[in-house]
Formats: structure tokens, sequence, C-alpha cells
């Protein structure tokens, strides 16, 4: 679509920085108050788009720093889900795990944090632990947290 410097967008009441930044319409529904009605006013090629199809993409441009990020945090999720946890992971000798956690993982034995994870009653502090373990098992460290006797 047509993008506007910040000094076209200002003239027509929608502030921005002035920062040089060229912004497509698309983008200008992070702003308070730009609807895609506002946007056909100050390009009326948008005239031509369908209500229903307008709709769509004034919640998307309105969410998508939210939906970028979502996709971003899911990506390095699903990265992380497959690391290897070490095949001789002791978890009665990790800190911090609960009796319960102790039972589940050393009986499960689970060759991956997403395996880790799907365990029932796996609290999310024990899964940090768990992927830091498995970041340090990667990189072909030892992993340092276990109790100290």
């Amino acid at each position: 679509g047509p993008s506007l410097g910040p000094e076209a967008w200002r003239r027509h009441g929608i502030a921005v920085s002035v920062d040089g930044v060229m912004r497509s319409p698309f983008e200008m529904f992070r702003h308070p108050g730009v609807t895609f009605d506002k946007l056909r006013g100050i390009i009326p090629r948008l005239n031509k788009v369908r209500d229903d199809v307008a709709a769509l993409l004034e919640i998307e441009g309105l969410y998508q720093d939210f939906l970028v990020s979502q996709e971003k945090e899911a990506a390095a999720f699903r990265e992380e889900d497959g690391l290897a946890l070490p095949e001789d992971l002791d978890y009665k000798t990790l800190q911090n795990l609960s009796t319960e956690e102790r039972e589940r993982l050393s009986s499960t034995r689970p060759a991956t944090l997403g395996m880790a994870s799907r365990t029932e009653g796996v609290r999310p502090a024990t899964l940090l632990m768990l992927l830091k373990i498995a970041k340090e098992h990667a990189r072909g460290r030892a992993h340092p947290i276990v109790e100290r006797a």
C-alpha cells in the first residue's frame, strides 16, 4: 500500500513521531483513533476495499505488534521444545524440585525439554532450570545445578 511520511500523517490529524520513517496505512492502526474509515478519507484508493476485509485488516493492524511478539515466542519455544536433556540426568540431585517432580521425572526420564514440559506436575520454574541444563548440555558442559551435600 501507499506509505506516507510523518508530516503527511500529522497533517491528517494522526500523531506520529517526526522521525522521517515512512509508514503504511496498515501500521497506522496502532495509533489511537485510527480506523479504516479514517484511512479511506486520507487514501482514496482504500475505498475499493470491501468492508469485511477492511474490518479484518483493522484488527490485524491493531494487534500486529502483539502477534509478531507471540510468533517470536512460539518459534523460540518450538526450538527449545526439542532441546535434549542429558540421558544421565539425576533428578534426585537437582535443587528446588518437589518430591512429586523428582519422582515423575525420574520415572518418565524425558528425553527433551518438550517432553518434560508435558509431564504432569512439573512447574514452570523447574522447566526454566531444565532449559538451562539442556542448553548447557547442548554446549557440551556439565550441569552444575545439583544440591550441595
